[in-house]
């Protein structure tokens, strides 16, 4: 079986150990390669940073307020208290609640 492959490749006129160099030479140039290739991803994954997770949007979440006068809302924390009313502006705070409908 060796001999019709080494008859189809033009192995044949080489003499047996030439022909065996040659295909271990085959592997030997891949296996380097590979060895190269396994080298450089190793180092580009720990040369890298890692990458930034994304923030939960659960733990960013914060609450919501209504401004009493003009309707908008905005987070709590930066939002003006007066009487369990919630204001988005120091103006809006001095005016009050905003009567009428919406």
């Amino acid at each position: 079986m060796f001999r019709r492959c080494a008859d189809t490749a033009g192995l044949a006129k080489l003499p047996f150990y030439y022909r065996e160099e040659r295909t271990m030479g085959l592997f030997r140039l891949l296996f380097w390669i590979a060895i190269i290739l396994a080298a450089f991803w190793l180092w580009r994954r720990f040369t890298r940073p890692a990458p930034r997770r994304p923030q939960d949007p659960a733990d960013s979440a914060q609450p919501m307020v209504r401004c009493e006068h003009c309707g908008v809302h905005i987070p709590r924390i930066h939002a003006l208290p007066k009487d369990q009313h919630w204001y988005c502006s120091q103006a809006h705070l001095q005016q009050g609640p905003k009567t009428g409908e919406r």
